[in-house]
């Protein structure tokens, strides 16, 4: 694979909107992760792998890391296109949505076999803030799919009230659905316990998010509109 096609491929997943890390671990397996903090500002982030067993797509993907000016256009794309769900969101939920921050890194694991492309950016206000309660649905409600898990961290002192659909896995801090899973309609509650008291964020109102690299993967494919 050459270096002008594997970044045509990332561009191309960017542009097809799936959408993007700051996962509280490093992710190394491709998902949609979703950070959520108790104002409904989230960090979201895209993984992408490749495979770079054969010599060619290795050195091509290792002449990427180093191409400054491949990578900052392919950031440049990646925040338009957030930028982009962050309006379409915003028209959807009738509040605020603010995509900032977006940044696209390439690493390799798996002694190098493994290439990874993760897309971040932070989305203020990208659940509903009320009486306790957090509300996540668009940019994930209206068209989103991916091939790959979508993966929710509820913020500290907050749990599952409802899920529509359903998590196909749950722990303590994980909200997981797997990539097979239909989106349509979906809606996320949580709510926080004894104590807790979910707040907006000053000066911001309320807002809400979007997917790139899907799909991207923060995120998915949106419908057009």
């Amino acid at each position: 694979m050459a270096n002008a096609s594997l970044a045509l491929v990332v561009v191309t997943v960017l542009i097809a909107g799936v959408g993007p890390v700051a996962a509280q671990d490093r992710q190394t397996d491709p998902a949609v992760v979703v950070d959520l903090d108790e104002s409904g500002t989230a960090d979201v982030t895209v993984v992408m792998t490749f495979d770079l067993t054969a010599d060619a797509e290795r050195e091509a993907f290792a002449t990427l890391r180093t191409d400054e000016a491949a990578l900052a256009d392919l950031e440049t794309r990646f925040a338009d296109r957030m930028d982009a769900t962050a309006s379409a969101t915003a028209d959807r939920v009738d509040r605020d949505v603010v995509a900032r921050d977006a940044s696209v890194t390439l690493d390799t694991v798996d002694g190098g076999d493994t290439g990874i492309a993760t897309l971040s950016v932070t989305m203020e206000n990208l659940a509903g803030v009320d009486d306790g309660q957090l509300t996540l649905t668009e940019p994930f409600a209206s068209g989103f799919t991916a091939d790959r898990p979508l993966v929710v961290h509820p913020p500290n002192g907050y749990t599952l009230g409802s899920g529509d659909p359903a998590p196909t896995g749950q722990s303590t801090d994980t909200l997981t659905w797997g990539a097979d899973t239909t989106f349509d309609g979906f809606e996320l509650v949580l709510e926080a316990e004894d104590g807790e008291t979910a707040t907006a964020t000053p000066g911001f109102g309320i807002l809400a998010g979007a997917v790139a690299l899907t799909g991207t993967a923060l995120l998915g494919r949106q419908r057009r509109h």
